[in-house]
């Protein structure tokens, strides 16, 4: 028997395209949309001032309170990107489906320093991580489009 969940959760090493395509799959899907950065923003206000005036332990442990919140969310979508992944992975438990679009290190958008640099062991940590691995070979939407909902059907 398949198991249900709550929501399915993507994470990819590009936070851009993963935003990008989790949007998308939430609209063809017909299904509510959420990028944990963003929630995290909206619970906190400003989390610049909380880190500035309570210190980096306090803003950490709010971070964890908002994802526990955010990771029950219903019929969602959900995107986190790998730092936030990493840091609160235990906030989702077995409720959550994660989506790992695996893209080559080659296509990985500049902004995306730190995951270049440390591709390997980021990669190695979301294959461990996820319930579901996309491999994707380039940032064609329509390509992983097509590619995740089949994913989600064999697991699902």
């Amino acid at each position: 028997m398949k198991k249900t969940f709550l929501n399915i959760v993507l994470v990819c090493l590009d936070g851009d395209f993963c935003r990008f395509i989790s949007k998308e799959l939430s609209d063809k899907l017909d299904m509510f949309f959420a990028d944990l950065k963003d929630y995290i923003e909206y619970d906190l206000l400003d989390s610049k001032a909380i880190l500035e005036k309570c210190g980096f332990d306090y803003l950490q442990e709010r971070e964890l309170k908002a994802t526990k919140s955010f990771s029950k969310f219903e019929n969602a979508i959900l995107t986190v990107d790998f730092d936030l992944f990493k840091q609160n992975r235990f906030a989702f438990d077995d409720e959550s489906l994660i989506v790992y679009l695996k893209l080559p290190k080659k296509v990985l958008s500049e902004k995306e320093t730190i995951n270049i640099l440390a591709y390997e062991s980021h990669d190695e940590f979301l294959v461990r991580q996820s319930d579901v691995i996309v491999v994707l070979k380039s940032k064609s939407s329509n390509k992983a489009l097509k590619e995740i909902i089949v994913k989600l059907r064999e697991a699902l």
